[in-house]
């Protein structure tokens, strides 16, 4: 239950303003009709929705169906006394169409969870559609074969008509013709197919007058030889359109019968259309779902309508009500911000309660069952009530209602009347509302409000930071201060009399005594080290986001060394297989291998990208070490069996280093590397035709290594054939070299002697 006026904290014109960002009318229904929810499971249950709906929206490409002409179809469908047309039933049919496409998109490219409840309330009623589709052209029409009996009227119908046009066109092209015809034009009137004649035409014709034109020179005319023929034909019109008219009673039937299914299709699409609303409202600003617990906690608040108004300029505000807290008093000078603030707290308590995000960097908020505010101008001219009056109406109403799930907004409580009476009537509202149990937060001037922190336990002080050296509100609350009206400070800013503001501080020196002055610096004092503190802390997140940044860019950077390390070692690799396909002294081979060895080591040591875990068969990487993506076709104990874009390895998982692929990024992969999972035994061939012996080998020599690095067996060198040098000299290489095990010239379903085939250990 929300007791009090939601105007008072904005939310009905944070509602208008949501409104704006609404593509159907819908959601703006749905948006009129928005209220908190009272169980703390249902906020938890539209926070995950909405949470939801969010990442749909930002990662969806596609687009919610246009509802304008939906919406009047439904208004229309809850109407009785509606009367329908036939683009009416092509508006069901397009909106339901589109239903099934959104749907199928939907689930074909993102992971549904909390809105699966949602999705399975809308019906697509394909039944239904096809059936419309089959009797019902696009631009409105319903087509001759929509049944049986309308081919046949419709035919007989043509029949008829040309009938008439051959006996009509006859008349007019006939002899004597131009002596009584007006126009050689055939006109329609009243369903029935006459001519345009001269008021002569009875010498020539026999026939029915119809209509005579404004200057009586111009005669509808049916004559008399095609009376019976339009007969028929009007009677045909008539049996048409009883039989177009069964066809729709009967789709309209159809479609009613699916009530229920219709009324929740459309409850679900409202609140799509209205999560839709939410996600363009947000945009790029931050903002978080609050947790609710027996606290208020917010940290860089803002109100939502100031932060659209202002942007950047806006200024967050942190406020805290502990467990043990029931009355926080907000004091400082008029437009410092007191109102701004108890407003802030009080509509993101009802948005929150609505399930909505919130624009701040965290917060945590009390479910409360009944709101009460006391805001603004009370004045009522209606009622002949004055403004102090109207609060204290107002007030009495909360006062007579409130108890422990009360959260009271009271601004400028017991002003508008004689001060001390009100500062004594505003001290005992407060404890009152305290012994219910009530949550207050309260703006004032008095100094006996404010001076409750001092008295009661379970009452904090907030006072709003002013800079009076350039006259301006900094809009930010500081726990423990005791915030100054300071009048005089504000009254010689605005430049007034200097013997009124002299004449001001004598008689308040009067009323002064020493604790009062004491009480004031201290006040000061402790103004200035909130400042000194919050510019601390701000100077430490700061920092906080430096070093983050920092060990991002270290991170980053070790990641390229590795990779520039390990193409280094690639490269020694390659050139230790050279020096050892040389068939050098054995016991240099030997060093060789021994250093070869190390630089294998060395390579499968390197962390290149962050560690991928809980990979699963099916799962598609980008491997950061060869920069390439892979699926996973095999998992074996602390073995991976993958799949590199036609390269299948053995790689142990904690070497699996990368990033998982997202859904959107498998469906582009899977477009890119159809032809390699189509293709069985794919062949790791290299095409060296038309270069040098010295050329091509030394790309071939690359290759092989890269093979064995990749456990391939076997390899295809494309040499062509020419005069056979090419061949010739690879395979004199070949035969010294350690790293072939054989190789053959292929056979002629392998491709013949322009290719060899080359058997690696």
């Amino acid at each position: 239950m929300i007791d009090s006026s939601f105007q008072q904290i904005d939310f009905l014109q944070f509602k208008e303003h949501l409104k704006k960002h609404s593509i159907s009318q819908f959601s703006s229904d749905f948006i009129d009709e928005l209220t908190p929810f009272n169980s703390t499971s249902k906020i938890i249950e539209e926070q995950n929705q909405i949470r939801e709906a969010l990442d749909l929206f930002g990662d969806f490409g596609g687009e919610l169906p246009d509802s304008r002409n939906y919406y009047q179809f439904y208004k229309k469908l809850l109407d009785p006394y509606s009367s329908w047309l036939v683009v009416d039933f092509i508006v069901f049919a397009e909106f339901h169409k589109k239903l099934g496409e959104f749907k199928k998109s939907v689930f074909g490219d993102f992971d549904v969870n909390h809105l699966k409840t949602l999705f399975s309330n809308i019906y697509v009623l394909p039944d239904i559609v096809d059936d419309i589709f089959s009797k019902i052209t696009n631009d409105g029409h319903v087509k001759d074969d929509a049944s049986d009996r309308l081919r046949e009227i419709r035919k007989e119908k043509k029949n008829v008509k040309e009938k008439i046009y051959e006996t009509l066109n006859s008349l007019i092209n006939g002899k004597d013709s131009e002596k009584f015809v007006q126009e050689r034009v055939i006109k329609e009137y009243s369903n029935r197919l006459m001519l345009l004649l001269r008021p002569n035409f009875r010498q020539f014709i026999n026939g029915i007058v119809h209509s005579i034109s404004g200057t009586g020179m111009t005669l509808y005319v049916e004559p008399s030889n095609v009376v019976e023929m339009n007969n028929r034909y009007q009677e045909l019109i008539s049996l048409e359109e009883i039989e177009v008219n069964r066809i729709l009673q009967k789709l309209l039937d159809c479609i009613k019968s699916k009530s229920y299914e219709i009324t929740e299709t459309v409850n679900s699409m409202k609140k799509l259309y209205y999560f839709h609303a939410i996600f363009s409202y947000v945009g790029e600003r931050d903002y978080v779902f609050p947790n609710f617990s027996n606290k208020i906690y917010v940290e860089k608040l803002h109100h939502p309508l100031i932060y659209d108004l202002k942007k950047e300029k806006s200024v967050p505000i942190d406020f805290e009500m502990t467990e043990d807290v029931n009355v926080a008093i907000i004091t400082g000078p008029n437009a410092g911000g007191k109102t701004a603030a108890l407003k802030s707290i009080g509509i993101n308590t009802v948005l929150g309660r609505c399930g909505l995000p919130l624009f701040a960097r965290c917060a945590e908020l009390i479910n409360f069952d009944k709101i009460f505010t006391d805001i603004g101008d009370q004045q009522s001219l209606v009622m002949d009530l004055s403004t102090f009056t109207s609060h204290m109406v107002n007030i009495k109403h909360i006062v007579d209602n409130s108890d422990g799930g009360s959260l009271v907004l009271l601004d400028e409580l017991g002003t508008g009347t004689e001060p001390k009476e009100g500062e004594a009537l505003a001290i005992s509202i407060i404890e009152y509302l305290m012994d219910r149990g009530s949550r207050v937060i309260v703006t004032t001037h008095f100094s006996g409000v404010r001076n409750m922190a001092y008295r009661y336990k379970g009452v904090v002080l907030y006072g709003v930071d002013f800079d009076y050296e350039n006259f301006e509100p900094k809009f930010r609350l500081i726990k423990g201060l005791a915030g100054r009206s300071d009048p005089l400070i504000i009254a010689g800013k605005l430049h007034f009399n200097e013997s009124i503001i002299s004449r001001a501080k004598k008689i308040l020196e009067e009323y002064s005594s020493l604790e009062i002055l004491s009480a004031d610096e201290l006040n000061r004092l402790k103004l200035d080290i909130e400042k000194e503190r919050y510019t601390l802390e701000e100077l430490k997140r700061s920092l906080e986001i430096k070093e983050s940044e920092l060990l991002v860019k270290e991170n980053e950077l070790k990641k390229k060394l590795n990779a520039k390390e390990e193409q280094i070692l690639s490269d020694a690799l390659s050139i230790l297989n050279k020096v050892k396909s040389l068939k050098v002294r054995s016991n240099n081979n030997k060093e060789v291998d021994e250093i070869k060895s190390n630089i294998v080591k060395r390579m499968e040591s390197l962390d290149i990208g962050d560690h991928i875990p809980d990979v699963k068969v099916g799962d598609m990487v980008k491997l950061s070490k060869y920069g390439k993506v892979a699926k996973i076709l095999e998992i074996s104990k602390n073995k991976a069996y993958v799949d590199m874009e036609g390269m299948k390895f053995t790689i142990e998982l904690d070497k699996i280093r990368g990033e998982k692929l997202s859904v959107n990024q498998k469906k582009v992969d899977k477009e890119i590397s159809v032809s390699a999972v189509v293709e069985r035994s794919p062949r790791y061939e290299i095409v060296l035709v038309g270069k040098t012996v010295d050329e091509a080998w030394d790309e071939l020599d690359k290759f092989l290594d890269k093979a064995i690095l990749s456990g391939w067996n076997r390899v295809f060198v494309i040499h062509g054939r020419g005069s056979g040098a090419l061949r010739k000299g690879l395979h004199n290489i070949l035969k010294s070299d350690q790293r072939v095990k054989n190789f053959r010239i292929a056979d002629i379903k392998e491709g013949g002697d322009a290719i060899t085939i080359v058997e690696l250990l």
